[in-house]
């Protein structure tokens, strides 16, 4: 049974996708469901971070 993965947003995380237009909210939603189905797919293009935000990722979605 392949391992499941959770995404968890931090409360400033969460602000920030707030004050977004609802539209790319969705986006973004989308993206991070993506992200937990399978963490090692192709795109979102997910980048893990170094330094402070070790054990962290940061995934980038096409902007319109």
């Amino acid at each position: 049974m392949p391992a499941r993965f959770t995404v968890r947003l931090t409360p400033s995380f969460q602000r920030d996708l707030d004050d977004l237009p609802p539209a790319t909210q969705e986006k973004v939603l989308d993206a991070l469901k993506r992200l937990e189905a399978n963490p090692f797919g192709p795109p979102p293009k997910i980048k893990k971070l170094k330094g402070k935000g070790i054990g962290l990722s940061l995934a980038k979605t096409a902007s319109d």
